[in-house]
């Protein structure tokens, strides 16, 4: 969800040519699968449109590739810091605030994370929506500072 939020946050921009946007997978649970059907009628809700996808796994050379990589939760941000080692451009998602001085000192913080939908009903995925929604201006600010 959070990367066709953001190609289409870009697209009302007219950005989109500029960023190179992706999503990976950290387990090998969904590996080779598309976008879930909630997710799907969730971004169709929002008139986002709904994008090829296939999810693969995060590599190595994605760190070394992407200015940026925004992980939905401390569990994810550990585990991506025990298989590839510290990094300075691995955020949490909901880490950012209106300027990169302004980072959470926590990254633990539980309000953090973004909900993960899968392990409830449906209705879950709009809860992620609004996560992801709030959070995509600052991602987008931050970055644009990083390259001015």
């Amino acid at each position: 969800m959070a990367r066709m939020m953001f190609v289409n946050f870009l697209n009302e921009r007219k950005e989109r040519a500029e960023w190179d946007v992706d999503s990976s997978a950290l387990s090998s649970w969904e590996l080779g699968n598309g976008l879930w059907a909630p997710a799907r009628e969730t971004l169709k809700e929002h008139h986002i449109p709904v994008l090829k996808h296939t999810a693969k796994k995060l590599k190595k050379n994605d760190l070394e590739h992407f200015d940026l990589i925004a992980v939905m939760t401390y569990e994810h941000l550990q585990l991506v810091q025990r298989i590839f080692g510290e990094s300075d451009n691995v955020y949490m998602y909901r880490q950012f605030r209106s300027t990169p001085s302004e980072l959470l000192v926590d990254p633990a913080a539980p309000e953090l994370d973004i909900s993960d939908p899968w392990y409830g009903p449906d209705s879950g995925f709009e809860e992620t929506y609004r996560q992801l929604e709030n959070g995509l201006e600052l991602i987008y600010n931050s970055i644009r500072l990083l390259h001015d």
